[in-house]
């Protein structure tokens, strides 16, 4: 989202991300109230809910968002706040924009990360407390994330590095990929011909062959993987020992032919679910029968969407 977002949409969604003030607080700052140069915001009380300032510490990946749409002065946001969520919707690819979903990220994500319930309680402002704010925010599931939250960094264009021979690099990839090669005293092939396929692998005690059945595989290997994950739910793998991936492989598969041969059906997740749910003793043979007759609407669903999408002119 934020890499989409331009302007003062960006500089909404890294004040509510990262610094977790709320959304009428944000649409009232001007930009005196944000010190770049100190890592710090400051709210004054006459724009807080409870009337009373506070000053917000900014992580680095924080003051370099907003480093890159800063400005002297003037208001942080100018306009209607309801545009600005709009085209924030669009640039996180989301159909719905919950409450107040920018200060609840940061809410979560802070206490998780630093594990200091009070100072995330004093950032927010929230007089409810601490025992409140873990209750409802921290989560041990959640920190791994916090942490690739508070790195989330500005994208940065590198300089394109100096090579020996520039006419062969036809754009900045190929210049970074040249000047590698360089470093390394190797020379770049020519243009490959016509009928010859090259593919870049670190596999190199594969024979060719077999590098070639994988990637004329691919897509399928591809689809197989989507399957694995999204209906069957295995998100992630139970062993990193090749026998241990193969065993997990074979249980979905089986998992999946017993489904079939079940319900009579083309296997989901929802019927995995509530199957899983009826073997395990929390649903019964009249909540599997519900969903097994439940009528198929996604013929329905994706016509309208479809309407939706034309009416629209997209």
């Amino acid at each position: 989202m934020l890499k989409n977002a331009t302007g003062q949409d960006r500089t909404y969604a890294a004040i509510g991300m990262f610094a977790g003030v709320r959304p009428e607080e944000i649409c009232c700052m001007s930009w005196s109230m944000v010190d770049l140069d100190h890592s710090r915001i400051r709210i004054p009380g006459s724009i807080t809910k409870t009337r009373i300032g506070r000053t917000i510490d900014l992580e680095p990946n924080a003051v370099a968002w907003l480093s890159s749409v800063a400005q002297k002065e003037g208001p942080v946001v100018d306009g209607d706040s309801s545009c600005l969520i709009g085209r924030l919707k669009l640039a996180a690819g989301l159909g719905r924009w919950p409450q107040d979903v920018l200060r609840h990220t940061f809410a979560s994500y802070h206490v998780c990360a630093f594990k200091d319930a009070a100072k995330t309680s004093l950032y927010l402002h929230d007089r409810r407390g601490t025992e409140v704010l873990f209750r409802h925010y921290f989560r041990d599931t959640l920190v791994e994330d916090a942490k690739k939250f508070w790195s989330f960094q500005l994208p940065v264009k590198h300089a394109t590095p100096p090579v020996q021979a520039p006419t062969w690099a036809r754009n900045d990839i190929d210049s970074f990929v040249l000047a590698e090669l360089e470093k390394r005293g190797l020379k770049p092939v020519g243009p490959a011909k016509s009928e010859l396929l090259i593919l870049a692998t670190n596999m190199l005690d594969v024979p060719a062959e077999v590098i070639a059945l994988i990637y004329k595989y691919r897509w399928t290997i591809e689809l197989f993987f989507r399957f694995f994950k999204q209906v069957m739910g295995c998100r992630h793998l139970l062993s990193d020992d090749p026998d241990g991936v193969r065993i997990q492989c074979y249980c979905a598969v089986i998992a999946c032919m017993l489904l079939a041969l079940w319900t009579g059906r083309k296997p989901d997740k929802s019927t995995a679910r509530i199957v899983g749910w009826f073997l395990c003793g929390l649903a019964d043979e009249a909540e599997v029968l519900a969903h097994l007759n439940r009528p198929n609407n996604r013929g329905v669903k994706l016509a309208a969407k479809a309407e939706l999408w034309k009416k629209l002119g997209l």
